[in-house]
């Protein structure tokens, strides 16, 4: 749970003096879910290795390709509850389906109350 304790104060250093947010990092939690799973598995994420791609090309027209074919990390079965939970919330594919970063501390005040 000190992870998950961490991860809050991670998102409250993003927020403004009355706790609300900034709107313009609302956008990113996709990338804070990319952050929950390199903290939880302890290494570099790989989307290409983790999908076999090995169709080579530039780089980063391999990964918009494993993008585009709806390729997500996949998080661990061993990893806690509100990893997995915030992971897979964020990382959705569409952008607006993804929660806010106050659903995402919400989230984990309540996993750390548990």
């Amino acid at each position: 749970m000190v992870l998950a304790r961490a991860s809050v104060l991670v998102v409250r250093a993003r927020a403004d003096g009355q706790g609300r947010v900034l709107r313009a990092f609302l956008s990113f939690s996709s990338s804070f879910s990319v952050l929950v799973w390199e903290i939880v598995h302890a290494k570099v994420p790989d989307l290409l290795d983790q999908e076999g791609d090995v169709s080579g090309g530039p780089l980063f027209d391999c990964l918009a390709r494993q993008l585009e074919r709806g390729a997500r990390l996949k998080m661990g079965v061993d990893a806690p509850e509100w990893a997995r939970h915030v992971f897979a919330e964020s990382c959705t594919a569409d952008p607006q389906a993804r929660p806010s970063f106050t659903v995402i501390v919400a989230s984990l005040e309540e996993a750390e109350a548990k």
